[in-house]
């Protein structure tokens, strides 16, 4: 009778001890388990991913050679990816720090060449290999894969060395680089490009031909107002963000980097 009568509660009143958690055996149902601690901790510098709980890797001035079946053949080149999130590539002649850039995405590293018209993207899970997705403007994607280099050079002497060692530097070329500039109580956007000349909103494609501007190492110089007015700035490697310029005569020109991209500029 007792076991008839535990199956007939069971039966009838199984909502009812389903909600209290108790069975005819007595015993509360254990609670759900806590989900999983994150172990994705943010890394100390804005360059750098996490690739195990303890150890992060910086990626500016690594450099890579990817391999990749693109849809016009088997394509491999070499990426460097610079301080500024610029990146030096030799997959084409005309490739420039001024048209290719890089950033971190939640973790994901993503590499844009040829100003745009192609996208490298891939999970960083370790220091020596890479792994990812290509796709290019037309739509087309295919599969690629990097091993990491040995960067035995030094920095140009139109980048300025903003970190690593003398046998590894890490290197900022500010070419391509967008600037919210303001001096003389106005606020002009300026796009430091590739060729040497300064483009800017207020001037448009009727920017002057001899406004432009210069790298020597860590020093930039700006020719404005039709290049009479010049404004010298000294990169900081710890303020790859800022800039603050003076004139010959105590003019001061303050620039913060605008961003084109969800990520940082390192």
């Amino acid at each position: 009778m007792a076991k008839k009568g535990c199956l007939w509660l069971g039966v009838k009143h199984w909502v009812f001890f389903w909600v209290l958690g108790f069975g005819c055996g007595g015993g509360a149902i254990p609670p759900p388990s806590p989900p999983p601690r994150s172990h994705v901790n943010p890394c100390p510098l804005p360059d750098e991913v996490r690739v195990t709980e303890r150890a992060c890797i910086r990626l500016s001035g690594t450099k890579w050679r990817i391999s990749a079946q693109t849809p016009s053949g088997l394509k491999e080149f070499e990426v460097e990816l610079m301080a500024g999130g610029r990146v030096r590539a030799n997959d084409h002649p005309a490739a420039s720090p001024g048209f290719d850039e890089w950033f971190l995405d939640q973790g994901e590293l993503r590499i844009f060449l040829g100003n745009r018209f192609v996208e490298y993207r891939a999970r960083v899970s370790n220091g020596t290999v890479l792994g990812g997705l290509a796709s290019n403007v037309q739509g087309e994607r295919w599969e690629f894969r990097a091993r990491r280099l040995r960067v035995s050079r030094r920095c140009l002497g139109n980048e300025a060395q903003v970190g690593g060692s003398a046998d590894e530097p890490i290197c900022y070329s500010a070419a391509g680089s967008r600037w919210k500039v303001e001096y003389e109580g106005k606020t002009r956007t300026m796009i430091l490009e590739a060729s040497g000349r300064i483009w800017r909103d207020d001037q448009g494609d009727a920017t002057k031909e001899d406004e432009r501007w210069e790298q020597e190492g860590p020093r930039l110089r700006l020719f404005l107002e039709g290049g009479k007015k010049v404004f010298e700035a000294e990169i900081q490697p710890n303020a790859l963000d800022r800039l603050v310029g003076r004139s010959e005569d105590g003019k001061v020109l303050v620039a913060q980097a605008i961003f084109t991209h969800p990520g940082r500029r390192y």
